[in-house]
């Protein structure tokens, strides 16, 4: 027992650093010990039972997430406040996340900050994937490292957004393949070059189940990671599967609100809105967000997005970034404009005069 150790060392020929050495060394014999059993349960399981491939894999690292987890301990008062006093002498140190929008990041209080799970939720077709990469784009920009996970698009088809977002080229030349002249092609060029220079990493598993555990493998892996995207929540996979969906996903979300906590970045989780946010042209809320209970409450920020009936067939709308919930800041709206040719969200303003700020704040 590593207290006793400790206490019964304490003595003036300064035994103690030595106990808490053996102890720990037990400690670590001891884990070295489970692990290897488990592996070796995993292994006869697989060789007795026939089990599928896919689930030895995922039960061989469910082990191996299990052996590296970090022992956790409690921080006295005074290691909290040193650490909140090196915040407040050193802007640097707090690694906010601004967006690319001034009007959001006013509503926001100036950005994401480390550790928030931020959902962003929206019909389809409303622009939550562009959204998404086009802040992406901007974090990586300032060189910080982004895993961006994909479970609706291709990788390609990612990348060719991202190309127009940069050279504000139109997407019907990837789309339709139309000839492209000399001039846009050497824009894709310099777009391309730019993005392939970018610290971020694409991840698509249209084929292959994405879970949150294989997520946070990928994001430990990304150096001087600043941004983790997920696209989108009701297209993931649990770790464990569940008979209930609600479940399943409230499982899910508080993976994502821990994985934000242990890696102390934001995470941008993107979700669907159900149906019920179309009746009678209204504004969506965050009781909109299908299975929403644990949503809700693990999300430390929740936008949504929304834009007119009669603006949506328009090449560029306007449209109403709306902070359901923020912990911090309030509730509030910040207006955008959407380009779809170039899939880039722009700073907007509102659809008449009896809405003349650009952003709106209950605080």
């Amino acid at each position: 027992n590593f207290v006793w150790l400790s206490e019964t060392a304490g003595s003036p020929w300064g035994l103690r650093s030595f106990a808490e050495a053996f102890a720990r060394k037990l400690v670590n014999e001891h884990r070295r010990a489970e692990l290897h059993a488990s592996l070796l349960q995993v292994a006869a399981e697989a060789d007795v039972y026939g089990v599928d491939v896919c689930e030895v894999a995922e039960r061989a690292r469910k082990v191996a997430d299990t052996a590296f987890e970090v022992q956790t301990t409690a921080n006295g008062m005074g290691d909290i406040m040193a650490r909140i006093r090196e915040k407040l002498d050193s802007p640097q140190a707090l690694r906010r996340v601004e967006t690319p929008w001034g009007n959001l990041n006013r509503v926001l209080r100036g950005g994401l900050l480390p550790g928030e799970l931020v959902v962003l939720a929206a019909r389809p077709g409303l622009g939550k994937t562009a959204m998404a990469s086009n802040l992406a784009l901007d974090v990586a920009e300032r060189g910080m490292g982004v895993l961006f996970v994909s479970c609706e698009m291709s990788e390609e088809s990612l990348a060719c957004r991202m190309i127009s977002q940069v050279g504000r080229i139109d997407g019907r030349f990837f789309r339709e393949g139309l000839a492209a002249t000399g001039q846009i092609r050497a824009s894709i060029d310099i777009a391309m070059e730019h993005i392939a220079a970018l610290p971020m990493s694409i991840v698509e598993r249209s084929t292959v189940p994405m879970c949150p555990r294989e997520v946070r493998r990928l994001a430990r892996g990304v150096g001087n990671l600043g941004l983790v995207v997920v696209d989108y929540l009701q297209l993931l996979h649990p770790d464990e599967r569940n008979t209930s969906r609600e479940r399943e996903v409230a499982e899910m979300s508080r993976s994502f609100k821990q994985l934000a906590m242990d890696l102390q970045v934001p995470v941008l989780l993107l979700s669907q809105l159900n149906r019920s946010s179309e009746e009678g042209q209204r504004e969506p809320r965050v009781s909109d967000l299908r299975e929403s209970g644990a949503i809700e409450q693990d999300a430390d920020i929740i936008l949504l997005l929304h834009t007119r009936a009669i603006d949506r067939s328009q090449a560029t709308p306007q449209v109403k970034c709306l902070v359901g919930k923020s912990r911090s800041t309030g509730t509030g709206a910040a207006w955008l404009r959407f380009r779809k040719e170039f899939s880039l969200f722009e700073e907007g303003a509102p659809w008449n005069e009896t809405a003349r700020t650009a952003v709106t704040n209950d605080l």
